[in-house]
């Protein structure tokens, strides 16, 4: 089963960032909305697990995938999953990013938690949404919000406020 999944932007409408905590994280508070610029993902399950991840070619503003795989969410997200579940998640990932890197736009984090969401679904793991969200929190504070309906008010490390929907996943198409 190859599925691809759009993984959207945000922009923050208010921000405060607070301090580093012990962790490294910072608590912040903010009202977080997606817009419609998105990056791809497709997975599909595999013997081995690739990765390939490019700018796609109508990519508004490119720039050099200048990151270790090591330190690419998606990579971090599959791995936590992986760990959570004790079962190898093999799977090819095809990464196409049209959101800025560095832009603030959350493109990474917004490829964690649609990787979390796909893997999920792709492997039938059947985690409860809950369980997806506050592993999200261990790979930063507004992976979170990508699991809302589009528009949130988060704060500290990612928990939300006018979250609603129990089937936020409907949104991404990936339940």
């Amino acid at each position: 089963m190859t599925l691809t999944h759009h993984c959207p932007a945000k922009i923050n409408l208010a921000l405060s960032v607070g301090p580093p905590l012990d962790s490294g994280f910072h608590p912040i508070a903010s009202w977080m909305v997606a817009v419609n610029l998105y990056d791809d993902i497709t997975i599909t399950p595999d013997d081995h697990t690739h990765f390939d991840i490019a700018y796609a070619p109508d990519a508004p503003a490119p720039s050099p995938i200048d990151w270790t795989l090591e330190k690419d969410l998606v990579f971090r997200a599959h791995q936590l999953l992986q760990q959570h579940t004790n079962q190898p998640l093999h799977a090819r990932f095809v990464i196409r990013k049209r959101i800025p890197t560095g832009a603030g736009l959350a493109g990474g984090s917004s490829n964690a938690a649609t990787t979390l969401l796909a893997l999920d679904e792709t492997f039938d793991l059947d985690l409860p949404l809950q369980t997806l969200i506050e592993l999200s929190t261990q790979l930063g504070s507004d992976i979170p919000f990508f699991f809302s309906d589009g528009s949130a008010i988060v704060t500290g490390l990612g928990h939300l406020f006018l979250f609603e929907s129990a089937n936020a996943a409907v949104q991404f198409g990936l339940k």
